[in-house]
Order: C-alpha cells, then sequence, then structure tokens
C-alpha cells in the first residue's frame, strides 16, 4: 500500500517530473480544458495531498451537479481540506499524515448510501490556516531545544504539545495556548475537553475542527451522491502502459472529468519506463495530484509533446511557476504506472452516467509498394474522431 505525503521538501528531486516546454512549442489541433475548476490549494509542506487532491475533486463535482461558479466561491464557503482528510478513517475523526483518495471516496459514498451525513464541512468550520504558523522554537520531551520549520508548523505545535501534555498538569494553560497560538474560535472548554484524547490523529480532529458546525445545515457541503471510478482495474487490466493511461486521460477529460493522478514524485524517466531516483532510495514518494485539460503542442512536425494541466498542492505559486499547471504528460504519466499502484487515477461522476467513448485517432500504417515506394492508405471510415484532445 502506498500512502501519497510528499512535501515540498522533495521539490529537488521531482525537477524531473514536472517538466514545462519553452515558448517554441506551438498548440497544434484541438485542446481540452476543464472549466469552473476551484481555486488552488496548498498542502504547506504537511503530507496531506492526498487529502487536497480529493478536495479538489469533489469541490469541481459539486459545483457542477449544483450549478454554481466554483470560482467566484468564497474560501469560507468552499469544502474544508481538513473536514475531507477526516475521511480517510472509517470513523471520519482523524486526521493522518499521510492517505489515499481512494479510501477517503469510498468512505464518504457509503456513509450517504447508508443515509448518513459524512458531514463535509465548510472551509470556515475548519480553516486550513490555523496549521499555517510562523518559525518558532520549542523544546521536545527530552528537554531539547528543537526548531519547527515554517511549513506545518501548525501540525509540529500540536505534536509537541500532544507530547508533553502529562507534563503540564495546567490543562487550562495549555488549552489558552493553542487557542491563541492556532486563533481558532473555540471555546476554552472545548479545547480543553480535545487533550482527552487517545492518539495525536484524532487529537487534530478535535481541535481544528468546529464541532459545532455539524448541527449547523448551513455550514457543511450536501454532496450529491456519486460513482467513484479508479484505473486501472488491476483484477482486469493487467498490463498497462503509457499510451493506453494517456488514451484513459484523455477520454475522461472529453467528458468534462477532472482526473486525480497518483504519481511516484521521486520517479525518473527512462526510454519506455520510469525508474526510482536513486538519491531518494527505493521508496515511492507518492503524491496526488488533480489533471483537468490536455494539449498537444510541436515544435516541428518531428518535435511534438502531449501536456497536461496538473492541478498541484502546492500553492498558486508553484502554478504560475509551472507554466500554470501545463507540463509534460509523459514523465507524470510513465511516474504513475509504473508505481505499482492499485488504481493510477481515480475520479467521480454522476450516479449512472455513461461516458462517451471518444476513441484516440491514430497515424495510418504504411504500405509498401513492390517499387519500394511507401504511401498511407486513408483512414478507415469509422475510426476518426471529432474532438479528441490527443492525436
Amino acid at each position: 500500500m502506498i500512502l501519497f505525503f510528499i512535501s515540498l521538501i522533495f521539490s529537488v528531486a521531482e525537477g524531473s517530473i514536472y517538466q514545462t516546454v519553452g515558448t517554441r512549442y506551438k498548440e497544434v489541433g484541438q485542446s481540452v480544458v476543464i472549466k469552473n475548476m476551484p481555486a488552488y490549494r496548498t498542502q504547506d509542506g504537511l503530507g496531506l495531498c492526498y487529502a487536497a487532491a480529493t478536495t479538489t475533486l469533489l469541490d469541481h463535482f459539486y459545483c457542477k451537479e449544483k450549478k454554481i461558479d466554483c470560482k467566484s466561491r468564497s474560501n469560507d464557503e468552499r469544502i474544508s481540506l481538513l473536514s475531507v482528510a477526516g475521511h480517510n478513517s472509517y470513523l471520519g475523526d482523524e486526521i493522518h499524515v499521510g492517505g489515499r483518495p481512494a479510501k477517503i471516496l469510498n468512505n464518504i459514498k457509503n456513509k450517504i448510501l447508508n443515509n448518513k451525513k459524512p458531514f463535509i464541512l465548510k472551509e470556515k468550520c475548519a480553516p486550513y490556516e490555523s496549521l499555517m504558523l510562523e518559525h518558532y522554537a520549542y523544546r521536545d520531551r527530552n528537554g531539547m531545544a528543537q526548531t519547527a520549520r515554517e511549513q506545518a508548523a501548525g501540525w509540529y505545535f500540536l505534536k509537541n504539545i500532544f507530547d508533553n501534555k502529562y507534563k503540564n498538569r495546567d490543562r487550562n494553560t495549555l488549552a489558552c495556548t493553542i487557542k491563541e497560538k492556532l486563533k481558532i474560535n473555540k471555546s476554552l472548554e472545548s479545547i480543553i475537553k480535545t487533550l482527552d484524547a487517545f492518539i495525536f490523529e484524532n487529537f487534530v480532529y478535535q481541535v481544528l475542527i468546529d464541532k459545532g458546525c455539524l448541527s449547523q445545515e448551513s455550514s457543511y457541503i450536501d454532496i450529491p451522491l456519486f460513482e467513484n471510478k479508479n484505473y486501472p482495474d488491476h483484477d482486469k487490466e493487467k498490463s498497462v502502459n503509457y499510451t493506453l493511461g494517456i488514451e484513459k486521460l484523455n477520454n475522461l477529460l472529453l467528458n468534462k472529468i477532472p482526473v486525480q493522478v497518483n504519481i511516484c514524485a521521486n520517479y525518473v524517466v527512462e526510454g519506455e519506463t520510469a525508474k526510482k531516483n536513486e538519491i531518494m532510495g527505493d521508496a515511492c514518494s507518492g503524491h496526488a495530484v488533480v489533471v483537468s485539460g490536455m494539449k498537444k503542442v510541436c515544435r516541428n512536425k518531428n518535435d511534438c509533446k502531449t501536456l497536461i494541466k496538473i492541478h498541484n498542492s502546492y500553492g498558486k505559486d508553484w502554478q504560475d511557476n509551472h507554466n500554470e499547471g501545463w507540463v509534460d504528460a509523459e514523465p507524470i504519466l510513465k511516474a504513475s504506472i509504473t508505481g505499482d499502484f492499485r488504481n493510477s487515477f481515480n475520479w467521480i461522476q454522476p450516479v449512472g452516467k455513461t461516458l462517451e467513448n471518444f476513441k484516440v485517432r491514430r497515424k495510418p500504417k504504411r504500405t509498401k509498394l513492390k517499387n519500394k515506394k511507401y504511401i498511407a492508405p486513408a483512414l478507415i471510415k469509422g475510426r476518426q474522431c471529432q474532438g479528441t484532445a490527443y492525436a
């Protein structure tokens, strides 16, 4: 099982995965871009990419089904990333570093099917900004001076509180410190109760999630029932390569469905496959992104690439520095398909919806003549495809 938790500390090693192209490459043919995507998110160096990607899928699905302009929504009205992360656990009350998008989607769907509210809260009830503190110093349980990095500082602050809560018997002081540092809108009594949590992941959930919102229907998102799908199904598709992967991705995008893609972000591409970066070791540094577009660009007739539009969880600055997220599809897809994932792609769609099958128009085979000249036969009628973004 691969958990998706990569943070920005891997940004150097990821250079070979996120490859942009120069201005000499020009767009050719027809592109596909899903509109009304939600605003970009940031995981702030914390291993919650799996939740950020899943939240993007849910946000888009909700906006589409409810006919809402996703981009015009205020940040407070968006789906809470922390609330979604909680559904990585069966009871929905733990926030873990590292998780699986498919597991979250299954848990949420099953709760809807069983007529149980999955309680997907709005951002105002569980703001991610609570974890984004400044650089600070603290002492660990052994009394040694430690310094938390700026990213995910709120997480480390809470970890320090939890690890040392039994050393400080004054629970009121601990609660006041939490309330002041995280700037959360909760009573001291409710924060004091969180200190009774047995495990840290549940403690984080109780601190960050405003349970008062659970009783207010206006504070959570009523997600319509959906079908969650994945590809490849390794029970049926034993062998999947880059060509099959790009065709599947292209078809989903043409059906106006954004796709969550799991990748080994520390992989490097060599030839037809991807292999692990020796600097990062053998373990797959799992990362989750969302793909919302595809297009073909060429520098000349012999030098063309397929680009995909990535919604990463590194914030808007990353998008701006990577051509608004348009990167070469090949290293991304190869690092996904060869990553030994149970499901490289995840997506959600309305219940009962039948997707249109957009076949890819391939280059015709060349026919050899007796005079050793080669001609290309006409495309077989019925195999031509209109509207495809990848050829």
